[in-house]
């Protein structure tokens, strides 16, 4: 998955959107003409410079289509001195660009966050509720990477590609307005940032993808060392393996230090640029305007300020396009992965499909069961084992011959290969997991505790369980009286994998 691109065709494109998005829509198009709109305010506002700068130079109003229109802006407004009247339809047009930008950025961070935790929640769906082999195949710290840290970078992708598409339409409309001033002096404008784009296009985008893939697999690797490390902590501190671990991340951050600051420097190239083109393309059209002029450098002015301040827009708002489309191109990796997920969903546990199974109150039967593992190693060969009802069976077997795996089965984390398995002559697949589970009591060789109150972890199963119920059942697993003599009793915090609690008593 990590090694396709982004797709090409415009189906493949809609197909990504279509599941990143589902049920963020409405938001996203919200935001998006919230954007437009911050775009044509400040268009507006810069179609008043020219106005502005004539009255304030004492020269005639410029020629061209933006001219005459900007020019008779202020006699909208009741005002004799067209200075007041410019000034306070600049000031307006301002103020609303600010006003929709701020309301652009909040609606932004809040569409970002909302689409974070929405592909957060479905990739923690999206582990859980597989089935068990396929979920024990994963590297812990990489699925818990995976869904802490890069829902954050997807979104991070579909927001600057909304802003993208913002900065593509405020291109487009500064130049729809550089074209009503003077179509030859834009098409210069015009014709250096189209040069400029094209050269450097590719190459960027190849770039950002690499960086992209380097930064998610040194990230994942980083998760998955410092995970299997607290995993292990007790063989950590066994065999000392403190330094060697240290310099294993050591080596693992500064590569990802290091291509991180290469490329803040590549993004950083095309917006320093910005002042130098723009001073160059100003001198350009000021030589290019100059002729026309019959020497008369008052009468350029109001137009050659007007083309010094849009141009200086449209350089920065090209630059940023590039700049955007590198930062999005890193992010690609992150987006893919996340719509690889949701695309690709692994077989999941059927929990509620099937009957409901009231009671085990008759004998378990295994029967002709057969089960080879995915790697193929047969571990049952026509398994014919009852589990007599009332009576005590012990499974007793040297390490490997298959204890844990018929614990599995039984369970239903592991399905048989061939053969059932019955309850009162009726195969455990017709009834629901959820249902069989509630009926299973099961202590792992590997004892194991949420980090919370002992309280919160003997009502796991049952969350609506009352406080009577709970202590009931620690009385049935004589565990009421050591937890009574506990620092603050049922709310005592037992820790991370039941760490503060001494070994025999965690269950």
């Amino acid at each position: 998955m990590m090694k396709r691109l982004f797709p090409n065709s415009f189906e493949g494109k809609l197909a990504v959107f279509q599941r990143l998005l589902a049920g963020h829509w409405r938001l996203a198009i919200v935001l998006f003409f919230l954007m437009l709109s911050v775009a044509l305010s400040e268009s507006l506002g810069l179609a008043l410079v020219i106005p502005l700068v004539s009255t304030i130079a004492g020269t005639e109003p410029a020629s061209g289509i933006l001219g005459q229109f900007a020019g008779r802006l202020p006699d909208l407004l009741p005002f004799e001195d067209n200075l007041i009247a410019i000034l306070l339809l600049l000031s307006v047009a301002f103020l609303i660009k600010g006003v929709l930008t701020v309301i652009s950025r909040g609606l932004t961070v809040y569409f970002s966050l909302r689409l974070r935790r929405d592909w957060a929640l479905r990739l923690y769906e999206h582990y859980l509720t597989a089935r068990y082999p396929v979920l024990a195949a994963q590297k812990s710290g990489v699925v818990i990477h995976n869904v802490a840290s890069e829902p954050y970078r997807a979104s991070k992708a579909i927001v600057l590609l909304m802003d993208f598409a913002n900065q593509i339409v405020m291109v487009f409309v500064l130049t729809i307005v550089m074209l009503m001033a003077d179509w030859r002096a834009t098409l210069l404008i015009g014709a250096v940032a189209g040069i400029i784009y094209l050269m450097i296009r590719k190459g960027t985008y190849l770039a950002s993808v690499k960086f992209g893939k380097r930064r998610l697999r040194l990230m994942q690797e980083a998760s998955a060392q410092v995970s299997d490390s607290f995993a292990g902590v007790l063989q950590v501190k066994l065999f000392n393996l403190y330094q060697s671990l240290r310099e294993r991340l050591d080596r693992r951050l500064s590569r990802l230090a290091v291509i991180e600051t290469q490329f803040a420097m590549l993004t950083e190239i095309p917006l320093q640029s910005t002042e130098l083109v723009v001073i160059a393309i100003a001198s350009g059209v000021i030589l290019f305007l100059r002729p026309g002029m019959d020497g008369d450098l008052a009468s350029i002015v109001p137009m050659a300020g007007f083309f010094i301040i849009a141009g200086q827009r449209l350089m920065s708002n090209s630059n940023r396009l590039i700049t955007k489309r590198m930062k999005i191109a890193s992010y690609l990796p992150s987006l893919l992965l996340i719509d690889g997920h949701l695309k690709n969903t692994p077989e999941r546990e059927a929990l509620n499909r099937g009957a409901e199974l009231e009671a085990i109150d008759t004998d378990i039967v295994f029967q002709d069961v057969k089960f080879s593992h995915a790697n193929g190693t047969r571990v049952f060969d026509g398994l014919t084992l009852p589990l007599l009802k009332g009576r005590v069976t012990a499974i007793v077997g040297p390490s490997g011959s298959g204890k844990s795996t018929l614990a599995n089965l039984l369970l239903g984390l592991l399905l048989p290969t061939s053969g059932d398995i019955r309850v009162g002559g009726v195969p455990l697949s017709d009834y629901s997991l959820a249902s069989l589970r509630r009926h299973i009591g099961y202590v792992s060789q590997d004892s194991w505790m949420f980090n919370g109150t002992v309280h919160d972890n003997i009502a796991c199963g049952r969350p609506d369980s009352t406080d009577d119920e709970i202590m009931e059942a620690a009385r049935r697993a004589n565990a009421h009286e050591f937890i009574q003599a506990l620092p603050n009793g049922y709310d005592t915090e037992v820790g991370e994998r039941g760490a503060q609690l001494s070994g025999g008593q965690t269950p």
